[in-house]
């Protein structure tokens, strides 16, 4: 049987019948174009030793299309009206697992039910691979990507309909004003393409942003020649947090405590750095050179991540209607994760109303928002500047 048309029509009459309206909190904007369904599945490329991860199953529409070509699919929803209605498609495929739940634990882990789940199906499959395809909610894309990453059970490949800013900072290359830590994450693990851009108007509701279909395909040697991962996350979010600071300034902050400036300016003249270098003209080999350096020299330790000066006065500005900050140089995600579920009520104006971000804030004199990256940036006449950044 074929998926359904999903269509404004249809998805406007099944929301109707059991009284609901898409979520904007859930990031529920459908996608009301099958053919473009159908190029998502078709870039998957599944077959039959593929354990699809879907997140956002909607109505099943994709659902369906990728059932008959996989050996098993798990997909995950968040909204229980939308479970409802998706079961009624999938219910009849036995290769199907669908879960209600929110797909990621906190911002830096999947629930364990998702990965319990997958972890069956590749033992239920010979010679199984792991795939993600989904229409991602935009608020929980960039976790997902990135964290799949990090999970026990590591991806074969990731297709994703995702906001195209976020499919820009993945692809971008260096010294482009969209090369970052994400940028060099993604692509130091794996292959990363653009392979469509669609416009608002394929989706209902049409979101504010255009969106695209990326596909980043792992490469097992990437991987293994990141000998610490964790760390080598943890140290490319540190040194891209000052973009417009220079290298140096940059890991002298990450490594507080843990390495000299001495150490530091030694290990920068080996891999011949200059003075001015600024993180964002370096390419991602010599960015996994120089982070090796550093965890060799000090293995222990954890980059730190140091809030910039104003963000606990922007934190306080906020109080009012969240829990107060703590008296930290470096607020901690414990205290991210219990502002931010609240923080992501109080988007304003329409640079602050996106769906990537966890807190945003103005007053008088500043506008500043945080994404779910844990970046912090602060609106310059010129655009966005990230100026710090949260542990997590």
């Amino acid at each position: 049987m074929s998926a359904p048309r999903q269509t404004k029509s249809f998805l406007m009459s099944k929301l109707r019948e059991i009284g609901v309206e898409p979520n904007s909190r859930h990031g529920q904007n459908f996608l009301i174009d099958l053919n473009l369904v159908q190029m998502i599945a078709d870039s998957a490329d599944l077959g039959p030793r593929d354990v699809v991860l879907e997140i956002g199953t909607g109505t099943g529409s994709l659902t369906t299309l990728m059932a008959p070509l996989a050996s098993h699919v798990v997909t995950v929803e968040i909204d229980g009206n939308l479970f409802e209605l998706a079961s009624e498609q999938l219910l009849r495929f036995d290769n199907v697992t669908q879960l209600r739940v929110d797909a990621l634990h906190n911002k830096s882990t999947f629930a364990p039910e998702v990965m319990d789940a997958v972890g069956e199906a590749l033992r239920g499959t010979p010679d199984s691979r792991l795939k993600l395809v989904a229409n991602l909610p935009y608020n929980v894309a960039t976790p997902i990507l990135s964290n799949l990453l990090l999970c026990e059970h590591t991806p074969h490949s990731m297709v994703a309909t995702i906001q195209k800013e976020v499919a820009d900072r993945i692809v971008a290359e260096p010294w482009s004003k969209d090369y970052g830590a994400l940028s060099v994450w993604m692509q130091s693990q794996a292959t990363t393409e653009i392979v469509r851009i669609m416009s608002p108007k394929v989706f209902w509701p049409a979101p504010k942003v255009e969106s695209a279909i990326v596909r980043i395909v792992v490469d097992p040697e990437r991987r293994a020649a990141i000998p610490d991962l964790k760390y080598f996350q943890q140290i490319v979010r540190a040194l891209f947090l000052h973009r417009r600071k220079f290298l140096r300034a940059n890991v002298v902050s990450a490594m507080k405590r843990h390495l000299t400036k001495e150490q530091i300016d030694a290990v920068l003249d080996e891999m011949g750095f200059a003075p001015d270098t600024r993180t964002e003209q370096v390419d991602i080999l010599a960015l996994q050179a120089f982070a090796e350096k550093l965890r060799q020299l000090a293995p222990d330790c954890t980059p730190l991540v140091i809030a910039p000066p104003g963000l606990l006065a922007f934190l306080d500005f906020r109080r009012t209607l969240t829990a107060p900050p703590p008296q930290t140089e470096t607020p901690t995600m414990a205290f991210i994760e219990m502002t931010g579920q609240q923080l992501d009520k109080l988007l304003v104006e329409d640079e602050l109303h996106h769906d990537d971000l966890v807190a945003a804030g103005v007053n008088e004199a500043t506008i500043v928002r945080v994404n779910r990256e844990g970046d912090i940036e602060v609106r310059r006449p010129e655009g966005w500047e990230v100026v710090g950044g949260l542990i997590g």
